[in-house]
């Protein structure tokens, strides 16, 4: 090749790098929907991550529907980004495309147990973290090691709760590559003994809504029996007794003058 040829393919590399560079830095977003700061939090940059964090929405979504949270759920090495983000104003609940959740993500790809739990404990709206848990160990199962699926049976995940094809968590560890078959069977017989604990939860927690119920009704049939017996007969009043005693009988009015001829009757029958 002569001189001209390697300067035309000087230039031309320096322009295919300068615009993979510009698009990379300088552009909001890249060809998937991913703003700078979810490019910082998949580099593992943190530092710049949490620069970015005041430029923009952190609920931005990606063309998967993703947001930063998504990207820190996947990628993090550890915690800090991910308080950074919650605090910041992230959705932990938010969904992508897929229906996943940041925690469901992190289950099925962070090896970090600490990103796990950042996730895992945010509290509010406890329906709904409840489900997202539940459906996160079935990912975890699947997909993550051991020590992940040990966090959130920790953090009160059910194994109770049923993913793909209507199987539960311990179904799928069978598909789990990266555990052991003792370890597979000791989390089978674990999660075996967390069905049956929280089966007899749910059945002392009936047993008692049962019985409070029936004590109630109880207390109100006592309390009516008793109102019955207190309440008082009817009797006559003391004026209509007065009359009914005036009636029976009667009694000389003071100062009646008696008839003469029955006073004639009495003194002939004195003489």
């Amino acid at each position: 090749m002569n001189k001209r040829t390697w300067v035309f393919i000087a230039v031309m590399i320096g322009m295919i790098s300068g615009g993979l560079l510009y698009r990379h830095f300088a552009q909001d977003v890249d060809s998937r929907g991913a703003t700078r700061l979810m490019r910082a939090i998949e580099e593992n940059d943190t530092e710049k991550a949490v620069k970015l964090l005041s430029t923009g929405d952190v609920n931005v979504r990606d063309k998967s529907g993703q947001t930063a949270l998504f990207y820190a759920a996947h990628h993090a090495t550890e915690p800090k980004v991910i308080y950074k983000l919650i605090v910041a104003g992230a959705d932990p609940l938010a969904t992508d495309k897929s229906g996943d959740t940041p925690l469901v993500v992190a289950a099925k790809y962070n090896p970090s147990t600490e990103v796990v739990i950042a996730l895992a404990k945010q509290s509010h709206r406890a329906t709904q973290q409840q489900a997202n848990k539940d459906k996160a160990l079935v990912n975890a199962a699947r997909h993550n090691t051991a020590q992940i699926i040990k966090t959130l049976l920790i953090a009160q995940a059910s194994p109770k709760a049923l993913g793909p094809h209507g199987k539960g968590a311990a179904a799928f560890l069978d598909e789990n590559e990266k555990l052991t078959e003792q370890e597979k069977a000791d989390f089978r017989q674990v999660m075996l003994v967390l069905e049956i604990l929280e089966a007899r939860e749910q059945f002392a927690n009936a047993m008692k809504s049962a019985s409070a119920k029936e004590s109630k009704v109880t207390l109100e049939k006592a309390n009516k029996a008793t109102d019955k017996k207190e309440k008082p007969k009817n009797t006559p009043s003391v004026e209509k007794a007065a009359d009914v005693k005036t009636e029976s009988a009667p009694v000389e009015k003071p100062g009646e003058v008696v008839p003469q001829e029955k006073q004639m009757s009495t003194e002939g029958n004195n003489l």
